[in-house]
């Protein structure tokens, strides 16, 4: 049985598409109709994902009950369904020539970053001179003989 990885321009994950098998029949054929808007330029993609679905395979554990095929082997009905539209920073349109420049730098690019050092306590648990900090000193251990 070979399995294919299926990918959407959207980068929607999609379950692995597997050749028609008597463990799974559909009740119905699924067509999922997607669109994005793009942000950067304004255009728009469509594309399509089509599912048998088999409503007794959940019963099988770890079953889902759409499977995506690439091509109808079935006489069963086909339903179209319209997922909402999905906003996407860029598309396949302006991938090559996305302009940025107008967006504020951030911090770690526009000034060195504040880097503070760690100075262990000296043996006693003082802290060290000048650092400005305290520290707690070493709790005592009792024994039985201290009661």
């Amino acid at each position: 049985m070979i399995e294919h990885q299926t990918t959407t321009a959207a980068g929607v994950a999609q379950l692995p598409v597997q050749p028609p098998s008597t463990n799974f029949i559909p009740s119905h054929y699924q067509v999922h109709l997607h669109s994005s808007f793009c942000i950067n330029c304004g255009s728009g993609e469509e594309w399509t994902c089509v599912y048998a679905y088999d409503p007794n395979a959940a019963r099988m554990a770890k079953a889902s009950h759409l499977r995506v095929v690439d091509r109808f082997s079935y006489d069963v009905p086909v339903r179209t369904i319209r997922a909402p539209l999905l906003q996407v920073p860029a598309c396949t349109t302006c991938k090559d020539h996305i302009d940025l420049s107008h967006l504020e730098k951030p911090l770690s690019a526009q000034a060195p970053a504040i880097v503070a050092v760690y100075q262990a306590p000296d043996a006693k648990g003082h802290a060290p001179t000048g650092s400005g900090l305290t520290a707690k000193p070493a709790k005592r251990k009792f024994t039985l003989d201290d009661f």
